[in-house]
């Protein structure tokens, strides 16, 4: 439920201000498209697999990607193994604590 919540927050907001939102595009579970640029968002509980979102996002083609996370541990532990594993594209991925993602989002205009 925590995950539905978030997905939905953060969707509700690039609703109101960006563009067009897809929940669960290519498996990634939220993408935001404008006609320039697209946001792809993991959002990350700790309860499912973290490596395998990373990986997702990745090699998703986006160019703004992000893993936001519902509590502070797993944004510390998914900071962690994003150093350490072999993530394609990894020095594009941003990992925000949601409520710090939901305060400042990025903007996809130009």
């Amino acid at each position: 439920m925590e995950h539905k919540y978030f997905v939905e927050k953060i969707k509700e907001h690039y609703l109101r201000n960006e563009g067009f939102t897809f929940i669960e595009k290519d498996d990634i579970d939220l993408v935001v498209e404008t006609g320039d640029k697209n946001l792809a968002v993991q959002v990350e509980t700790g309860k499912s697999d973290i490596q395998a979102s990373l990986t997702k996002l990745g090699t998703y083609k986006a160019d703004l990607k992000y893993v936001v996370t519902t509590n502070r541990e797993t944004e510390i532990k998914t900071k962690e193994m994003l150093k350490e594993l072999l993530v394609p594209d990894k020095e594009n991925i941003r990992v925000a604590f949601t409520k710090d993602f939901l305060k400042n989002p990025p903007t996809l205009s130009r």
